[in-house]
């Protein structure tokens, strides 16, 4: 019953109980005394002593009906005035949990010991492991179980087309260097390219064939396939379980966050046939497979993650799925004091309640239909102001009126303290964490897409491993820079890390014996320039093939003569224009030493 209708139904109450007592008075004076007068005698008693008391009778009921009359006067008047608010009707949510207004500046009444005493930076494991070469770093995380992984299930694969067919560590190491060439130097260009006589890149030519590669892309597993059926029927993403789950038990062997880790979401662009494609209106990649990951806010370095692969049982029922994503993420690091920062898909008090009893605290957005948060988040105030409130059991709840028509809602358990910034626009402190600490798996979906590894595939398991692929990088070059104290940006660390991967692949023992320059060429005329004339004083060194096969000459400054004569460094064929040039090496050697930044 509201309190208008109340009102009402005390004044009909009140004209009625008039009205009654008009009627009573509407019998004669006389016959109302007489009556009195009969009463009197019949109960009189002479040893009671009787006072005349109708004047205070009368005085008695006046002040009854006054009384009665301000009463209601009153409820009606709060009723009418339109600046009336109870202050716990709105601050009661649907939940009837009760939020108290805090002032600008004021700390909450419930004080949350969580400490935070980790060191932050790479393991000792890590420390030991990495030295001055990119290769180093990226085998710390791409280590030997991974290799052998790959290698024996895509030999096993091979085999049952071709028995002859096996393939080597190296041939898989050559496979990824070609990736990540690809990715630096040629992102755009279609694989088919990279080994074209006249545009092809010459790091990749030499890292391996066209055909080598094709077919180790062909033949690439990461699981057994004769288990397979049996542990699909448990787990869709078993293909690729065993290589995502060593990636992630490596990335956290190798690294300690800081205190303030972000958890979202990343879609994986690909329309291949696939049992958990994911459809997302709002993405600008419609399609894709979704994955949850959690990065640290200051390097971006990769923490945690998994792939959603629709509905789990391992969920409980009456658990959102955003909060189960965030306790299965967070539970490595539970009970050591760390902040995560997350959107409003995340985000609901039962949750924030949840990790503050696993000593991590939260701060994130929240939407406004949740039943927990009063009916007030969705009134609109005046522009940039804020308003605080806190639950009994240490959670602020911060409102933002930061546009004319929208207002923002968030919560937090990080804060002890709340107040805004006077010199922004009233900016709450709250929002200005969330807004420094958010950052983090978007930076980290851009970053993949630069310099990405990625190639065009119909199985979404290779399409998966080259992102897999595109994180290591990352993990490893924020390894990298941390244990060296460098800071050196990612494409130049994928670039030494591509050379590295040539020189594990191809050992280059003749680089000692080719004299050095100190001037290095840039341009391709300079680099034509100093073939002609840095080896003028060196004496030609040739021999003949016991291959009878002429061969066009490599050395490319001659109208492609053919040729059984080799070089003998490379073993390449070079003409005799050529040799009577002098020339000692071919183009395959100069390109290559060239290229990254060795002189001749």
């Amino acid at each position: 019953m509201s309190r208008r209708q109340a009102a009402l139904q005390a004044r009909q109450k009140l004209e009625k109980f008039q009205n009654c007592n008009d009627i009573e008075s509407g019998s004669s004076d006389e016959e109302v005394n007489n009556e009195n007068e009969s009463e009197d005698e019949d109960n009189y008693d002479p040893n009671v002593i009787y006072s005349s008391s109708d004047d205070d009778d009368d005085d008695d009921c006046d002040d009854v009906y006054q009384h009665i009359e301000e009463s209601i006067e009153a409820v009606i008047q709060n009723i009418n005035d339109t600046d009336f608010v109870d202050p716990n009707l709105d601050k009661t949510s649907k939940s009837n949990i009760i939020w108290t207004r805090l002032k600008d500046g004021e700390a909450t009444s419930v004080r949350k010991k969580i400490s935070f005493d980790q060191k932050p930076g790479p393991t000792s494991y890590a420390a030991r492991q990495i030295d001055n070469t990119k290769l180093s770093a990226f085998f710390t995380i791409f280590d030997s179980s991974i290799v052998n992984l790959i290698l024996n299930n895509t030999n096993k694969n091979a085999q049952k087309h071709e028995s002859d067919l096996k393939f080597t560590k190296d041939d898989i190491f050559a496979f990824i260097g070609v990736l990540f060439s690809r990715g630096i130097f040629c992102p755009n260009t279609p694989v088919v390219q990279m080994w074209d006589k006249k545009y092809g890149i010459r790091i990749i030519t030499d890292f391996m064939s066209r055909n080598k590669f094709y077919k180790i892309k062909k033949y690439l597993r990461f699981d057994d396939y004769d288990s397979r059926e049996e542990r699909r029927a448990t787990d869709k993403f078993c293909m690729m379980r065993q290589l995502w789950e060593k990636f992630i038990e490596n990335s956290q062997a190798c690294y300690r966050p800081s205190k303030h880790l972000t958890i979202d979401e990343k879609l994986l662009p690909t329309k291949n046939r696939c049992s958990f494609i994911q459809y997302l209106s709002k993405k600008p990649d419609k399609f894709g497979i979704l994955s949850w990951l959690m990065v640290e806010v200051d390097s971006k370095y990769i923490l945690n993650g998994f792939p959603y692969l629709g509905k789990d049982s391992y969920r409980p029922a009456n658990k959102l799925l955003g909060e189960y994503v965030v306790e299965k993420l967070i539970y490595p690091y539970k009970n050591k004091g760390y902040c995560i920062t997350a959107d409003n898909y995340f985000t609901s008090l039962r949750l924030v309640q949840t990790l503050i009893k696993l000593k991590t605290t939260y701060v994130g957005t929240v939407r406004k239909n949740r039943p927990e948060l009063p009916s007030l988040v969705k009134s609109k105030t005046k522009l940039n102001e804020s308003s605080f409130y806190e639950e009994e059991k240490g959670c602020t709840l911060t409102v933002y009126q930061g546009r004319k028509e929208k207002n923002v809602a968030l919560l937090s358990s990080f804060h002890e303290i709340v107040s805004t910034n006077q010199e922004l626009p009233n900016l709450p402190n709250v929002i200005e964490t969330y807004n420094k600490t958010k950052v983090g798996v978007d930076l980290i979906d851009n970053m993949t897409r630069i310099c990405s590894v990625r190639c065009k595939s119909r199985r979404w398991t290779v399409v998966f491993f080259f992102n897999i692929l595109n994180m290591i990088g990352i993990n490893s070059w924020i390894l990298f820079n941390k244990c060296n104290n460098s800071k050196i940006s990612r494409r130049d660390f994928l670039t030494g890390l591509v050379e590295d991967l040539f020189e594990l692949v191809h050992p280059r023992e003749l680089v000692d014996s080719i004299p050095n320059n100190p001037s290095t060429p840039k341009t391709p005329c300079q680099k034509k320039k100093r073939s002609l004339g840095s080896s003028t004083n060196t004496p030609v060194s040739s021999k003949k093939s016991n291959v009878d096969t002429r061969k066009k000459c490599q050395v490319r400054l001659c109208s492609e003569n053919k040729t059984n004569v080799t070089c003998s460094f490379c073993t390449k064929p070079t003409c005799g224009v050529c040799l009577e040039q002098q020339k000692v090496v071919s183009t395959f050697m100069v390109s290559n030493f060239l290229y990254f930044g060795h002189s001749l």
